[in-house]
């Protein structure tokens, strides 16, 4: 995109929700660059990640360049981009979606995560397992049509009893972990594992993992919900200590 950058512009922000939530390992580019061409934003980050950017007066105005690369060409972002004027705005701060019923919550940790103000329902009933699109469904806000981060029909605190089919496996020797692949609407969605468990685990096995429901951030009255395998993967996502064992998601 192209945005006209006034005078008046202060700072800027940009960020990307991965379209499909259980797909909570992807990365993407996010790149700001002045009608220079100086490159004032160039960051890799995951989903629920924010980069901010405040001007100098030397950057100059005019038409800047905002660019977001996926690191797959075949996954799908929702993504944002925000310029402030004056002031701009405090950290941790609440920002509503104009002509929509979300919000935004930036944390000042460069963390961000979006709510509905006016949530679906949650249904009367639960599945007594969540096979990977019911999953990525309970992330998925009907109203809006994207993705949100809260769970509709489950709390902090609740089990989740995932069970579907293994479509693709992989070991990487390189890294120490395997990739189960599950396949969601012609996509592939990767989740990695410590270790090589391609002894245990093949192509079309039908697997079962016992999750729970966890709170990743608290605003006010509003709680941001996700489940513990997916918090747990961070550090192998960021690459500061190995991907979780299968084991503790295994009753």
């Amino acid at each position: 995109m192209r945005p006209q950058v006034s005078s008046r512009v202060t700072s800027f922000e940009m960020h990307a929700h991965r379209a499909n939530p259980v797909d909570f390992g992807a990365n993407i580019v996010l790149a700001l660059s002045t009608t220079s061409g100086k490159r004032v934003i160039n960051k890799t980050v995951g989903t629920n990640q924010y980069v901010s950017y405040t001007r100098s007066s030397s950057d100059g105005t005019g038409t800047w360049d905002a660019r977001f690369t996926e690191d797959d060409s075949g996954k799908n972002w929702q993504c944002y981009y925000r310029q402030y004027y004056g002031n701009g705005r405090n950290l941790p701060t609440i920002i509503d979606v104009p002509n929509t019923n979300l919000i935004d919550y930036l944390a000042n940790d460069g963390t961000t995560f979006r709510y509905n103000a006016n949530p679906d329902q949650p249904r009367t009933t639960k599945a007594p397992t969540l096979d990977i699109k019911q999953l990525n469904n309970q992330f998925y806000d009907e109203k809006s049509g994207i993705s949100v981060d809260y769970l509709r029909d489950y709390n902090t605190g609740d089990d989740i009893i995932f069970e579907d089919i293994i479509d693709k496996i992989q070991f990487n020797p390189n890294e120490n972990n395997t990739s189960l692949f599950f396949l969601l609407d012609n996509e592939y969605i990767e989740w990695k594992f410590n270790g090589n468990i391609t002894n245990k685990y093949k192509k079309e096995d039908r697997i079962n993992l016992h999750f729970k429901v966890i709170t990743v951030k608290q605003c006010k009255e509003i709680t941001f919900e996700s489940i513990d395998f997916f918090k747990d993967s961070s550090n192998g996502i960021n690459k500061q200590g190995p991907y979780p064992c299968i084991s503790d998601y295994l009753k």
